[in-house]
């Protein structure tokens, strides 16, 4: 994609509207408003790994939102080709994930986190962009709280100069041989020299393969 194609996305020019369906896990017991994490899938879309990341995520005392980005859109995967328009479409449907959640009385809006896998993983970083965050989310819910992402696919990431400064935590596999482990390192170092404040870390889980959540 050029990158007037990505500035256009960044603008909310070239979103379709979409209708995006999605699975709430609440968790038992919860008393008053509760903190939320929504669940961005991976290329090979919903799997039975995002509904076990949501049950992780209750018994934890988090609601869970888990969205599927490729169904309503009439894709299956994006395992051989389309990552970055992958990515981008999840972004878009994770800020529209966050809008209906922060207006659920159900949910703590301002404990919002994303969480992401993969081509998710990319969303999640991706969603921590200013500018993609006022144009995407139109400013109609608060910022997510956190940023999650497993061996994300990094085909588009913002510049350390648009963080919205929330914490961001990236876990990748020491022998991911499908999203290179260096290449998610070059951009937090790009992060951390550009922008030494900014909360964002990376961790390398040892002897770990791409998609390890689903070993």
């Amino acid at each position: 994609y050029r990158e007037s194609s990505v500035r256009a996305f960044l603008r909310n020019d070239t979103t379709a509207q979409v209708r995006i369906g999605g699975l709430l896990y609440l968790p038992k017991h919860a008393a008053g408003p509760v903190p939320a994490v929504i669940i961005a899938h991976t290329s090979g879309g919903m799997q039975a790994v995002d509904r076990e990341v949501a049950e992780a995520m209750n018994a934890a005392g988090f609601a869970a939102l888990a969205y599927d980005s490729y169904i309503p859109r009439g894709t299956a995967d994006v395992h051989r080709g389309g990552g970055m328009l992958a990515v981008m479409h999840q972004t878009a449907d994770a800020f529209a994930a966050l809008r209906a959640l922060a207006a659920d009385p159900r949910i703590d809006a301002r404990r919002i986190a994303i969480l992401g896998m993969s081509a998710g993983g990319g969303a999640a970083i991706l969603s921590a962009s200013a500018p993609a965050y006022r144009n995407l989310a139109g400013g109609q819910a608060p910022r997510f709280a956190a940023h999650v992402a497993f061996y994300p696919g990094m085909h588009i990431a913002p510049s350390a100069e648009t963080l919205t400064g929330a914490p961001m935590l990236i876990m990748v596999g020491e022998n991911d041989d499908y999203q290179k482990p260096r290449r998610t390192a070059l951009w937090v170092e790009h992060v951390k020299r550009t922008a030494p404040a900014a909360p964002v870390e990376l961790r390398l889980v040892a002897g770990a393969p791409h998609s390890f959540l689903n070993s």
